[in-house]
């Protein structure tokens, strides 16, 4: 696959980035996964869709078709979350074992038992993402339900960087427009882990060539399984 390099900060100074020499198949064997038996797209990627081809033609009625739910003419932001949902969708279901699921609204996407390496004393666990701001700005971090059994193993994947909560020190550096949103979720554990400076290159004409939500989930199941650089 092409690599690629994404530096992901866990605070204001230390770094973690997927190595350049390192694919996302390489860091998935290290964590255990067995990424013979997946399927390719999962560790090579798939096709490549652009946002354009959300603007074409409805096709004609004699036509046999495997059409979404992407609601054709929709405000940009809605037809890049569609399409980042179901990237992000493909990839949770390529993960037997356990029913998953994933919410998705204006403000947070939630990824029911998010896949694990069976490392973990619970190999899923809850993952919720703000994304109010999106596609101006990646997400602020992510949460994980407050008293996570696997909580402890997380946290030293991390380096420490689990918090109860969101400190108030901490809430005042993540993007003013996430704030409101990050500060509502009281009954969850923050995890800093984000983009560098908070900032991201998102390419809304083609997002898998650039930054984007979809990338960033594959950055947290390296993160979380400790394979990470």
């Amino acid at each position: 696959m092409a690599r690629r390099k994404r530096t992901i900060s866990v605070d204001g100074n230390n770094h973690i980035s997927v190595d350049e020499e390192t694919s996302i198949r390489q860091a998935l064997t290290m964590a255990g996964f067995e990424t013979e038996t997946m399927p390719p797209s999962i560790t090579s990627g798939g096709e490549i869709i652009t946002a354009s081809d959300y603007d074409r033609p409805v096709p004609a009625p004699t036509m046999i078709t495997n059409q979404t739910d992407m609601v054709k003419g929709a405000p940009l932001r809605n037809r890049l979350l569609d399409y980042e949902f179901e990237l992000i969708s493909h990839f949770v279901s390529e993960f037997p074992g356990k029913p998953r699921s994933i919410e998705l609204d204006d403000n947070y996407l939630l990824i029911r038992s998010f896949p694990l390496p069976d490392s973990h004393i619970v190999d899923s666990v809850d993952l919720l993402f703000s994304i109010s701001a999106y596609y101006a700005a990646p997400p602020p971090g992510l949460h994980i339900p407050k008293n996570t059994p696997n909580r402890d193993q997380i946290a030293k994947h991390l380096g420490g960087h689990v918090f109860t909560g969101t400190p108030s020190v901490l809430l005042n550096r993540i993007p003013q427009a996430y704030r409101k949103h990050v500060e509502q979720l009281k009954d969850w554990d923050w995890i800093c882990f984000h983009m560098k400076d908070w900032v991201w290159t998102f390419n809304p004409l083609n997002p898998l060539a650039s930054d984007c939500l979809y990338k960033f989930v594959e950055a947290v199941l390296v993160a979380l399984s400790g394979k990470h650089r």
